[in-house]
């Protein structure tokens, strides 16, 4: 298995299961982007898989913390990483406060 592309964790200040049953109700009640483009949310399990532009990853619910991996990005916006690391810190910030 390759490495991830980018790994970010995002405190929120709940327990593990409160911090799924957030996401899963803010993604349910609004439309997310990145960059202009739709942010597509499906859970698995006790995970949740996120899609944008071509790129994927998963969130993670723990106690006090989601972690998001990115494992994939389109060629084009790898050098991006940076920009790409703030839009994500961004939306998670306006889902969980």
């Amino acid at each position: 298995m390759s490495e991830p592309f980018l790994v970010l964790e995002h405190e929120h200040g709940m327990d593990a299961e409160a911090g799924k049953k957030h996401l899963a109700d803010k993604a349910e009640a609004n439309t997310y982007s990145i960059a202009g483009n739709q942010v597509a949310i499906t859970w698995e399990g006790e995970k949740a898989n996120v899609t944008v532009a071509g790129a994927s990853g998963y969130i993670e619910f723990f106690d006090q913390k989601a972690v998001l991996t990115v494992v994939e990005v389109p060629f084009a916006f790898r050098p991006m990483k940076g920009m790409i690391e703030g839009q994500i810190r961004g939306l998670m910030k306006q889902i969980y406060g």
